[in-house]
């Protein structure tokens, strides 16, 4: 008897559990590494995680999306041979390939003096190798949609590497090489279990090596690798820029703290509900079609845009403390401005990333990556002339704005089959809700406290003055709560 595939509540909770674990993580590391380094060292560090980030989105060249948009759903034994070895395998050696080019060039920056700090080079290229390989059987767990596994492995790898980080830091060095390193030991050994994953469950044979299905998943995960290295350009090329056009490593620290500290509150939502909802449409639309696609994205909708309304209420109200309670008052007033502005924007891009789920279900994946691709362009000169006035502010202004820009882009080029647009009733009365929860803080005029007080006394202001009127005004959401079916006309 076939097993019963968990349902899309089931991996979502499995993956938010397993985000919330790993922001936990962070909660604990983030105090400590933001005291014990620079604003210089951390620049130093996020200049080169955006390289990573770029190499790693480079070797990887689509493989991803391709095993999951290709896996053989109820295919027998020989099928799956034949996917994991032309989707799977056969893609991590070409990306091998491709790093010792990589690693090249870099040995040949050292050379030549290009290269800042080599120990923090070539760390960061070992990270990239690893980061590949662990990306690769991470998208195999995802296709077999084992949320189960896969969000385990995402908490104990980040908590491995905190323990390493701050045992590096504390013991040997405080210095964003000594980071760095302590990062590689962690991703080794992630890398090194998922490796013997990889080996029991993935099955390679030379004669299953079929070069018109490699072609098929090979033109249609090429658009979505370049449409990723356009991606995490138009993510991360900010930092790069804010070296290159102000020459101060303190500055891309700043900057870099702001939008570390919005990445936590994106893991809350976006994280999650990517790894859960993404598998689980591809699977909806090959098997039951794009009405039921939209069925689904219509049920998710309403709890979804509460969320993410709410929890940008908190950020408005507590940004500051929750900034100066994490990386000290000394950096939290160049930094709190830039995670309110980012964690908001970020708070925005679950609703309409859900929104417009639709491109690559229909493989139009050229489609998506001219649109990253003008929108990463777009946003390298929107860099080039806010930078300059405005610094760090102007680079986050760039980075949303264009982040925001293309999610509407993508909506307008969806099928009218698949696009879904939330009920004005539910945004009407989040924001409203929402604008009532801010006016009524500004006339209670709080008194001043800790910023850990200030978080907790804002948490139960939010439930109480803006969760509680949208469950008392909405009843299908009551109903949803209570997982009572909606009553019938």
């Amino acid at each position: 008897m076939a097993s019963r595939t968990p349902s899309l509540l089931t991996h979502y909770s499995r993956y938010a559990i397993g985000n919330t674990l790993a922001m936990a993580a962070g909660f604990v590391s983030f105090p400590i590494t933001t005291r014990l380094l620079s604003t210089e060292e951390f620049g130093v560090m996020g200049y080169w995680d955006a390289w990573i980030l770029l190499i790693v989105a480079a070797l990887k060249f689509g493989a991803g999306d391709a095993m999951l948009r290709f896996y053989p759903h109820g295919g027998d034994q020989q099928a799956k041979v034949r996917y994991a070895t032309n989707f799977v395998l056969v893609p991590a050696m070409l990306a091998l390939v491709g790093w010792v080019i990589a690693l090249v060039c870099v040995t040949a920056g050292v050379a030549m003096n290009w290269v800042h700090d080599p120990v923090v080079a070539y760390s960061a290229m070992g990270l990239v190798a690893l980061q590949v390989l662990i990306s690769h059987a991470l998208w195999s767990i995802g296709t077999r949609e084992l949320s189960g596994l896969g969000a385990s492995i995402n908490v104990i790898w980040r908590w491995l590497t905190v323990a390493v980080v701050l045992g590096m830091l504390l013991l040997i060095t405080r210095s964003a090489a000594g980071v760095f390193v302590a990062r590689l030991v962690a991703a080794c050994v992630i890398a090194a279990g998922l490796l013997w994953w990889m080996l029991k469950n993935l099955q390679f044979s030379r004669q299953a090596i079929d070069i018109p299905y490699a072609k098929e998943g090979f033109h249609y995960g090429v658009p979505l690798a370049l449409k990723e290295i356009s991606n995490v350009a138009m993510a991360f090329i900010d930092r790069i820029m804010l070296k290159t056009l102000l020459g101060d490593f303190a500055l891309v620290g700043i900057y870099t703290i702001g939008f570390s500290l919005a990445s936590y509150v994106d893991q809350i939502i976006s994280a999650a509900l990517g790894q859960a909802w993404t598998p689980a449409a591809n699977r909806i639309y090959l098997n039951e079609g794009a009405a039921a696609v939209r069925a689904a994205k219509q049920r998710l909708m309403r709890p979804l845009v509460y969320v993410c309304v709410g929890l940008a209420t908190g950020v408005l109200l507590a940004g500051k403390s929750f900034v100066a309670l994490l990386a000290g008052h000394d950096k939290a007033e160049g930094a709190a401005p830039i995670f309110a502005v980012a964690a908001v924007c970020l708070l925005a891009l679950p609703v309409l990333t859900i929104a417009n789920t639709g491109l690559l279900l229909e493989r139009k994946s050229k489609t998506l990556f001219m649109l990253t691709l003008a929108t990463a362009v777009c946003n390298v000169l929107l860099n080039l002339v806010l930078i300059p006035h405005f610094k760090v502010m102007g680079a986050t202004a760039a980075n949303c704005a264009c982040q925001i820009g293309l999610q509407l882009a993508i909506y307008g080029f969806c099928s009218r089959e698949l696009r879904c647009w939330p009920p004005l009733s539910v945004v009407g009365r989040a924001l409203l809700c929402s604008a009532a929860c801010v006016a009524l803080e500004s006339w209670l005029e709080p008194p001043k406290l800790a910023p850990f007080l200030h978080c907790v006394y804002t948490l139960g202001f939010v439930i109480v003055t803006y969760a509680l009127p949208v469950l008392a005004t909405d009843g299908e959401m009551r109903r949803m709560i209570l997982r009572r079916p909606a009553a019938q006309s």
